[in-house]
């Protein structure tokens, strides 16, 4: 919904997210690139940034879930997302093995 936003509205949208509210963003990784006026942008990668910036600054909170290990995280979100991954979130891994959690 982020991403379709951004496509129609463009960047005024990603300042949405600069603000103090807690948010989760649910499925990272599974959202398709963002493109207006013919600019590409991997929206939720640049309002994750943005949100490290408020995590340091004024302590906001930002949650993910996401299906996918690191690598596949750095492939898609860059290593400066990874290297702020420890800082910003407490990890919670589960093993393949695991039973789905969601039942």
């Amino acid at each position: 919904m982020i991403v379709f936003n951004f496509n129609e509205a463009g960047f005024e949208v990603l300042e949405k997210y600069k603000d103090t509210k807690d948010y989760c963003f649910d499925d990272l990784g599974l959202e398709p690139t963002g493109c207006h006026n013919t600019k590409d942008c991997n929206v939720i990668e640049e309002i994750l940034l943005s949100r490290y910036d408020l995590f340091k600054t004024k302590n906001v909170k930002t949650h993910i879930t996401t299906n996918l290990n690191v690598e596949e995280l750095e492939a898609r979100y860059g290593s400066q997302f990874i290297s702020r991954l420890g800082e910003m979130f407490n990890l919670i891994g589960f093993a393949k093995s695991s039973k789905d959690k969601r039942i």
